[in-house]
């Protein structure tokens, strides 16, 4: 019988989210304040990035992480097997040598915030070792699966046999979490100093306001994000499960992105028509420009609010726990429809104030940009479909869905 179903094969039910949405929300509210606060004081950039990314933490530290940890305490019969755990201290210091040689090598890492960051990072480890290796001393102790990637590469270094998958996996995640935390990192700290120079959102109506607003949502999108590549901790059952390993699942995320997604862009899929160009179609402050300003904001802030519903439990490329609530309740690919339709949306004016071959040639860049989007739900639906409760959840979502409701609500009126 498939899972979620009853035993008469009536709808199945949509399953419990992994993180209330009450404490994500939390987590958000407190991220914005950061960033707020932040904007208006003395700390460099990064360091408010940084501040935001670890306050957004706090709510679900307290309400679902520390909870989940103490239950599993209090179900653990094993003690501490210290050779385990010696090799998993030598795989974590593999590790960190791992991630430091990959920041000292690309240019990719060698940008001012990260640069920032990187000068601190040896007082931040110095400081932190004893947690750490406190950590993955509970941490093992507690996990139902002890034997780890963690321990894989502390076994390779040692020269003993490890499990290749798990040590495959293991160093595809540590790719993901340096990748993306960089990246979302940078973002966050450059429109921290943005907002010090410009001034934050003021809400005053004009079209550089506007912007800065869209801007705003972005940015507490990508604190949440970074958040979600620090926050994978196995003591807190927010872990990895599973790291993508095909070529296409990659390229289809990969390409989103930068350094990647500006250089495609440039050569094949400049849709843009310029910050400018919707001038050609509307008048700044009349009713036809307040309805398109507000249709692309209100996408990107579905879109933010599709962030939000992960708390902690956000990252490309991986299976973690499945997140149900909040706009997955309506569907499974809120994020992607929300920001493509703001895309569409927010080009709309400048289509229509050029030629129409030229429309028809931006359209169909833009057209094909949307379609990498659609490449990554099929590959991201390949990888979460290895977790029953995701089958479970889709399976709802394919008959209590948002679209599922408006084939079943206009379908009256088509037979009529």
């Amino acid at each position: 019988m498939d899972a979620g179903l009853d035993p008469e094969g009536r709808s199945p039910s949509r399953p419990a989210s992994a993180i209330d949405g009450r404490i994500a929300a939390a987590g958000a509210l407190c991220a914005v304040a950061a960033i707020v606060a932040g904007a208006r004081g003395d700390l460099a950039p990064p360091a408010v990035a940084l501040l935001a990314i670890l306050s957004a933490v706090a709510p679900a530290l307290v309400f679902d992480g520390a909870p989940r940890a103490v239950s599993r305490a209090r179900a653990a019969r094993a003690g501490f097997v210290w050779p385990r755990i010696a090799t998993k201290w030598l795989g974590a210091a593999a590790a960190l040598a791992l991630a430091a040689a990959a920041v000292a090598t690309f240019p990719f890492f060698h940008r001012p915030p990260l640069d920032w960051l990187a000068a601190r990072a040896p007082t931040i480890l110095f400081a932190g070792a004893p947690i750490l290796a406190l950590y993955i001393a509970v941490t093992d102790r507690l996990a139902d699966e002890p034997e780890d990637g963690l321990l894989a590469l502390g076994r390779i270094c040692l020269g003993r046999p490890h499990d290749a998958g798990k040590l495959a996996d293991f160093l595809r995640t540590l790719v993901v979490k340096l990748f993306f935390f960089s990246l979302m990192f940078v973002y966050v700290s450059e429109d921290v100093g943005f907002y010090r120079n410009e001034g934050l959102p003021r809400f005053s109506g004009d079209h550089a306001d506007v912007l800065r607003l869209n801007r705003f949502i972005f940015t507490c999108d990508a604190a949440l994000a970074a958040l979600g590549y620090l926050a994978t901790l196995k003591l807190f059952d927010w872990h990895v499960r599973e790291a993508d390993g095909t070529a296409s699942g990659w390229a289809a995320c990969l390409v989103c992105y930068e350094p990647f997604f500006p250089a495609m862009a440039n050569a094949f899929l400049a849709y843009h028509g310029g910050d400018e160009a919707w001038r050609g179609a509307l008048a700044e402050g009349g009713p036809g420009y307040w309805v398109w300003a507000g249709g692309f904001l209100a996408c990107n802030f579905a879109y933010l609010a599709a962030t939000v519903a992960f708390g902690p439990l956000f990252s490309n490329l991986t299976r973690r726990r499945i997140v149900t609530s909040g706009p997955y309740a309506l569907t499974k690919h809120p994020a992607y429809l929300a920001k493509n339709a703001g895309w569409w949306i927010a080009e709309l004016p400048a289509l229509l104030a050029v030629h129409p071959v030229e429309a028809l040639r931006r359209a169909a860049m833009l057209a094909c940009v949307s379609a990498i989007y659609y490449a990554r739900a099929v590959t991201e639906e390949r990888l979460l479909g290895a977790d029953p409760v995701y089958r479970a959840y889709a399976a709802h979502i394919a008959r209590e869905g948002l679209l599922a409701r408006l084939k079943r609500a206009f379908a009256p009126a088509a037979r009529g």
